[in-house]
């Protein structure tokens, strides 16, 4: 989009070429990050199997004399982290991770995100996030170690702009700073995205309403697009903008990212708009209904309408899949997999090639549809206003 803000120069640009060994799994490239007029040439090696964790090599070479090295090595950590195997939180097992694709994609959307908000506590507040982030990714502090660091390092904040109440609670101090970023002019998203506590601050907004047919009934829903980012939450921190946040629903309207799509798309019609006005929906049907069936039925939803995408629909929820109830998205991914196979072939998701291949939407379609109806028949069953899953 031409109306999306980039950072200034100098951020930094990675070039380079990945070469893909399939005989020994591994994954070789030389990348040369150039910040300003200096250069930094960096040897990166992969190394994956099916059952050991990768293992990364990291070398740098030619290193300037100047603060960005700081940021160089926080790079090359956020690069190990990424292909720790089972410790993603996305969910996926070391053979699916992507670390050459990520090391490439690092500065390219960088620059979609302006590197200062001009607002210094808006700056500071990015900044906290981000080191908390870091710090949970990487395993150097608990989950629970790292929220308390992250509110401790928001009250002091709060405290340092004279925006706290020192005899407030501690549990609202995440409720005032969203309070603080309205308050100067920001749009925000500050709540728990499992694993992690998230941020997202936009400075422009716009709304359209949208007619939306789901399975069961058709829905007026207002979608709110979202630009001039200065945080695009955990999400695009932890994979460098390659697993983003699109957009996500609230009980009074949609939310979308708004260069994230083309709106004539069926990215954009099935896969964010029915997705997420299932959400939308559900939050008033079913009000205490937990995330992972959310996700559930909201995917049963794309695959009941998906036509031309679904075949990367299959392939996407297949390589994201991961029986974790500790990461809603992976293991609805999961449910939806194993599900949806087992209704159309009559036997068990097989564990290897491409279980997917050659199916139409013919066959898709309608079972997704059976699948996603069964679900509501148990959710009814159990009681709309108070159900909060299904026993799977």
């Amino acid at each position: 989009s031409e109306r999306r803000k980039r950072a200034e120069p100098g951020g930094g640009r990675l070039i380079g070429i990945a070469r893909n060994d399939h005989k020994t799994s591994r994954l070789r490239s030389t990348c040369r990050l150039r910040i300003g007029s200096k250069q930094i040439f960096i040897f990166v090696r992969v190394q994956a199997t099916a059952n050991d964790h990768a293992s990364i090599r990291v070398e740098l070479e030619s290193l300037p004399e100047c603060s960005t090295l700081r940021r160089i090595g926080f790079v090359a950590r956020q690069i190990v982290f990424h292909v720790s195997g089972n410790g993603d939180p996305l969910g996926r097992n070391a053979e699916n991770a992507e670390p050459v694709g990520m090391c490439f994609s690092l500065c390219h959307h960088e620059r979609d995100v302006p590197q200062s908000s001009g607002d210094d506590f808006i700056d500071e507040t990015v900044s906290i996030y981000r080191k908390y982030w870091l710090q949970s990714l990487m395993g150097e502090l608990s989950s629970a170690q790292a929220e308390i660091t992250l509110n401790d390092s928001l009250g002091k904040l709060l405290s340092r702009f004279k925006l706290r109440d020192e005899s407030a609670h501690s549990g609202n101090i995440l409720n005032s700073v969203g309070e603080a970023i309205g308050k100067r002019g920001f749009h925000y998203f500050n709540d728990n995205s499992p694993p992690l506590q998230d941020l997202m601050i936009w400075g422009e907004q716009s709304v359209e309403v949208y007619k939306v047919e789901l399975t069961d009934s058709t829905l007026t829903v207002p979608v709110i697009f979202m630009d001039d980012f200065y945080s695009l939450g955990w999400s695009y921190f932890a994979t460098f903008g390659l697993a983003s946040t699109g957009g996500w629903a609230a009980a009074d309207a949609l939310y979308c990212v708004a260069w994230f799509y083309d709106r004539e798309s069926e990215n954009f019609n099935v896969s964010y708009l029915k997705h997420e006005s299932r959400h939308f929906a559900d939050y008033t049907r079913y009000p205490k209904l937990q995330e992972t069936d959310l996700e559930y039925r909201a995917k049963l939803t794309e695959l009941a309408f998906a036509s031309s995408s679904l075949p990367r629909l299959l392939r996407e929820f297949g390589n994201k899949a991961a029986p974790n109830p500790g990461s809603p998205h992976a293991y609805a991914n999961y449910k939806v997999s194993r599900d949806l196979y087992q209704a159309i072939f009559d036997s068990p998701l097989p564990d290897t090639g491409n279980p997917w291949e050659l199916i139409s939407a013919g066959r898709v379609n309608p079972a997704a549809r059976a699948l996603l109806a069964e679900h509501t028949r148990k959710l009814e069953f159990a009681g709309a206003a108070d159900v909060k899953g299904v026993d799977y």
